[in-house]
């Protein structure tokens, strides 16, 4: 027995690659990198789950037959694109799925509904906060965060961002914290708590961050929340997530980033400074690929020189002027995280302070354009 039914024109594209990008890239079983289709009375439904989260997005409007299968994720999300943008009839015939838009026609093996695993289920509802404003807060604090566990997964919790959820004596903000050891960033967002919502702290793996802000970019957006299950919804699409054991993120000692401060502070200008860090970057390229390519900054009567060590490889060095009226400090920092700092930094120009006299103490960024912003990194030595 067949089902048919038709999806209209310009939705099947979006909603498929939305879903597959929270596929494993290596899935241990076929169907586990498959994408299921359900259709149903409230519309076609399209799911799938990777290691960390379960990704849903739904299509009103779907005529025709009631009926769920399961086809390779990445492959139809790559197929669909090809497709003109006209209505799409999809016809399920045995084993074996027809997508059919116009003159175009893609036909694709299928696997059983009922072998999908189960999916994550959405947790409760815990407050709203606009789309545009948690992309651009999940690009500032994801810069600092690990992207792996370490080789003996010891870091895990460093993969992970630090949410507060509005509770203690702020409920209108969530608190968002991130770190690599080397660095930290704190950054703090309105939002609106929902009354009586029981929500407390949530460890959130970077990568489930890093996809969900550009694809919640938009609207407001749901923020969900039960013990060990985080969420984001919006219209017609969602993301569970599972939570990270926070236990071992030095959340104690990096809460109170926002107080510290250091003896003086200096205004550094992205676009005069990055050309320095391209020039450090591309001699370690061509060198030994030094994970922490290390630059000077060399602060002496209201100019900044940042030069490099003169190696068999090469050397660079580069002068600014920079508001600076201090005593004469060097400090040695990764090349790459310096970079990482400027570009992330609110408006282009942050203030860096530090302390004269303490080449290995930590470095505080902070932004006149955005006040709730707050960097820290660890100088190397």
């Amino acid at each position: 027995m067949s089902t048919t039914y038709t999806i209209p024109a310009g939705e099947l594209t979006p909603a498929v690659q939305y879903v597959a990008q929270w596929l494993d890239s290596r899935p241990t079983v076929p169907i586990h990198g498959g994408l299921l289709f359900r259709n149903g009375a409230d519309g076609l439904e399209i799911a799938g789950y990777g290691e960390n989260a379960t990704a849903r997005a739904v299509i009103d409007g779907v005529a025709g037959d009631p009926g769920a299968f399961v086809v390779a994720g990445r492959l139809v999300a790559a197929l669909a694109e090809t497709l003109p943008a006209k209505p799409i009839t999809v016809t399920v015939d045995g084993a074996r799925v027809s997508m059919v838009a116009g003159s175009a026609r893609i036909t694709l093996p299928t696997m059983s509904a009922e072998d999908f695993p189960g999916l994550r289920a959405l947790p409760p509802r815990a407050g709203v906060i606009d789309g545009a404003t948690l992309a651009a807060a999940v690009k500032l604090v994801t810069v600092a965060a690990r992207t792996d566990p370490g080789k003996d997964g010891g870091m895990i919790s460093m993969t992970g961002v630090n949410l507060r959820l509005g509770d203690g004596d702020r409920p209108d903000v969530v608190r968002m914290l991130a770190t690599d050891r080397y660095r930290a960033t704190l950054y703090e967002v309105p939002w609106q708590r929902d009354s009586g919502a029981d929500v407390r702290r949530s460890h959130v793996p970077v990568s489930v961050l890093t996809a969900a802000g550009p694809a919640f970019a938009s609207g407001a957006v749901e923020i969900r929340w039960s013990e060990g299950s985080f969420g984001l919804s919006g219209p017609n699409r969602s993301i569970t997530s599972r939570t990270l054991d926070d236990r071992d993120f030095p959340l104690r000692q990096l809460s109170g980033l926002a107080a510290v401060r250091r003896e003086t502070a200096v205004t550094l200008f992205a676009d005069e400074i990055l050309p320095s860090i391209k020039q450090t970057l591309a001699l370690v390229r061509a060198a030994d690929q030094r994970p922490h390519a290390p630059l000077y900054l060399h602060f002496i009567d209201g100019v900044l020189e940042l030069f490099t060590e003169d190696t068999e490889d090469g050397a660079s060095a580069r002068a600014v002027e920079v508001d600076y009226d201090g005593p004469e400090a060097t400090i040695k920092v990764s090349a790459a995280k310096l970079r990482d700092a400027l570009t992330s930094a609110p408006g282009g120009a942050p203030r860096m302070a530090f302390t004269p006299g303490q080449p290995t103490g930590s470095l505080v960024f902070t932004s006149p354009d955005d006040p709730d912003w707050h960097h820290l990194m660890q100088p190397l030595r």
